[in-house]
């Protein structure tokens, strides 16, 4: 349902805003007043000397004025414009002379886009309010955020009429809230129209416009509107070429940063670290290392621009990914000799990288070499040990972090877990649960579910349950992976019944099963001799709109005709034709089930 002003049809609002984020929640009311009686931005500048003038002799106490409060107060329960108050309203702003300022104050109190946008309308057109420019911004800037464009429109609209300036943050506001919702080519077309807004953006708006651009859109949208736009209408700057390489760079096209290196000289622009690290980083990216050490070394003899320890890092990065660990050693030596210190970062890469090729005493040599080891390098050594079977000095390590003050993370406690469940060191990974849980970490599914996988191999499917329990006591709630585990487990030893009972509860709290779940389900079903039961749960999931393998579809019709149960084969049949499952006839189901069905 739409409402409208109260006074105007041209701006339209929907029911269902109730959030108004003010424009001064991230500028001060003096704020806004100051700058706005320090520089009228106004074409009548004699109404804007007027109207700061008002605004400085009201300043003192008009926060709590109780025009202000009796006004809010009106609203107080409502969500909506109610028209039935425009009288009351009228006699009580008129005669208690409400102010620009006053207005702006209840507007920012009202904190719901709707209201504040009737209060605005009916202030202007009833009372006869010139609303100061810091309202405009107030309103455009909470209707953008509430998605309301059309209506943030109608106001900017409003204000260029009136004789006001768009200010360049207000624009970016605008712009950026539409490009976020989707609207890109309206934001575009808007930040191009500033200039009928007497807006002349800054570079760094432009500048900001363009880094939004390229993270929320592909890079050619923003390379357009710096070709096309941007590079005639200002001047670009470094920011602006770093800019447009990062996001060429992270897109895979590095060739046409080093492109744009060219075109900078035309502005006047040099190449900073931050340029040279960026297409590093963007060739190394697409397994081109040998590429980016060219550059690094390049930058060597260049003298210009000297490679830092993070030129270095991207390197080292890419030689890791790329199983090259030797030049990856190679270039930290280099680096050393250039009198660059590595980072932490530096030594965590190649820790990790010696620890995913299984040299897990070269990466522990590095480990020690380190002075200020942190969690996550305590993490990657954990997990590579275990990965590669030596859980007990995974523990040891696991144990010294803790004494030396760092808190494993959530990770660390996965990894921990895991390799000792691959042991079937289920005790030993209860501790560790039950260490993660009083150090007030919040677990995940995942890193319980190694545990309760453990307990149903080994047959304890009560004890499985338990750990269950355990988990949802913490507030982490099962997932499809925990469910089909402890199912699977039930069924396993025997406990259909039970089984049954947990997959009605999975789709009881809404967590739907994937064809893996239902797989695993119905295939324990069969081999329980209990095909009827099979084709409720496929039945179920069908209508949920999972479709199970082929093979446990055909392998429960198949058995439903076999026991003489023609007629409910037929039915899961034709559900499954419905559902453009018609291969199952396709040599996998007994011709007599089609026969069936055709009956």
């Amino acid at each position: 349902m739409i409402l409208c002003s109260p006074s105007s049809s041209s701006f339209c609002l929907p029911r269902n805003i109730t959030v108004f984020q003010s424009h001064a929640s991230t500028v001060s009311r003096r704020a806004l007043i100051s700058s706005f009686s320090s520089e009228p931005r106004c074409q009548d500048a004699k109404a804007t000397e007027n109207a700061a003038t008002d605004i400085r002799q009201d300043t003192c106490g008009v926060r709590g004025s109780n025009l202000v409060t009796s006004i809010c107060s009106m609203f107080k329960s409502r969500s909506s414009w109610d028209p039935a108050l425009e009288s009351t309203l009228e006699s009580m702003c008129s005669s208690q002379g409400l102010t620009p300022l006053q207005a702006m104050n209840v507007i920012i109190d009202l904190k719901s886009p709707e209201l504040g946008f009737n209060f605005f309308k009916f202030t202007k057109t009833q009372l006869g309010i010139k609303h100061l420019p810091n309202t405009y911004n107030a309103i455009i800037v909470a209707l953008s955020r509430a998605g309301l464009f059309e209506a943030a429109m109608g106001i900017l609209e409003d204000m260029k009429n009136s004789g006001y300036f768009l200010m360049d943050s207000i624009l970016i506001t605008l712009v950026t809230c539409q490009a976020r919702a989707g609207k890109v080519d309206e934001a575009i077309k808007l930040f191009k129209q500033a200039g009928n807004y007497n807006c002349k953006p800054s570079i760094l708006s432009y500048n900001r416009f363009l880094k939004l651009l390229i993270e929320i859109n592909p890079v050619q949208t923003a390379l357009g509107f710096f070709s096309d736009y941007l590079c005639r209408n200002i001047c670009p700057d470094l920011y602006t070429f770093n800019t447009i390489i990062k996001g060429l760079c992270r897109a895979g096209n590095a060739d046409k940063g080093f492109e744009l290196l060219e075109v900078m000289g035309n502005y006047e622009c040099k190449p900073d670290i931050v340029t040279f690290n960026t297409l590093i980083s963007g060739l190394c990216r697409t397994s081109r290392v040998k590429d980016g050490y060219r550059v690094l070394k390049d930058m060597q003899s260049g003298g210009e621009c000297r490679p830092n320890v993070v030129s270095y890092t991207s390197i080292i990065l890419g030689y890791c990914r790329s199983g090259m660990l030797d030049e990856a050693v190679g270039v930290l030596k280099e680096m050393l000799v250039s009198g660059e210190s590595p980072n932490l970062m530096t030594y965590n890469i190649l820790i990790d990288g010696f620890c995913k090729a299984g040299n897990m005493e070269e990466a522990y040599s590095l480990f020690r070499k380190t002075v200020d080891r942190d969690v996550v390098t305590y993490t990657t050594m954990v997990d590579g040990y275990c990965k590669n079977g030596q859980t007990d000095e995974s523990i040891k390590l696991f144990h010294e972090m803790t004494a030396k003050g760092l808190i494993p993370n959530v990770y660390t406690y996965a990894v921990m877990i895991n390799g000792l469940c691959k042991e079937n060191r289920l005790s030993e990974a209860c501790d560790i649960l039950r260490q993660m849980r009083e150090s007030g970490v919040v677990g995940r599914s995942f890193i319980y579910n190694p545990v309760i996988d453990g307990f149903c191999k080994a047959g304890n499917v009560d004890e499985a349950k338990k750990v269950v329990e355990e988990m949802e006591d913490t507030g982490c709630r099962a997932e499809k992976v925990t469910y089909t585990i402890l199912i699977v487990g039930y069924c396993m030893k025997g406990r259909t019944s039970e089984a049954i009972n947990l997959f009605n509860e999975m789709l009881r709290v809404g967590c739907n099963p994937d064809s893996v779940s239902v797989q695993a389900f119905i295939s324990c079903l069969i081999r329980a001799a209990m095909p009827n039961e099979a084709k409720r749960i496929l039945l179920t999931v069908l209508e949920k709109g999972c479709t199970p393998d082929l093979f446990s579809c055909s392998s429960i019709i198949n058995d439903l005709f076999k026991e003489g149960e023609e007629q409910d084969a037929a039915e899961l049949v034709k559900a499954l034709l419905e559902r453009k499952t018609a291969s199952l006839a396709s040599g996998q189901i007994d011709s007599g089930v089609l026969e069936a069905n055709k009956s």
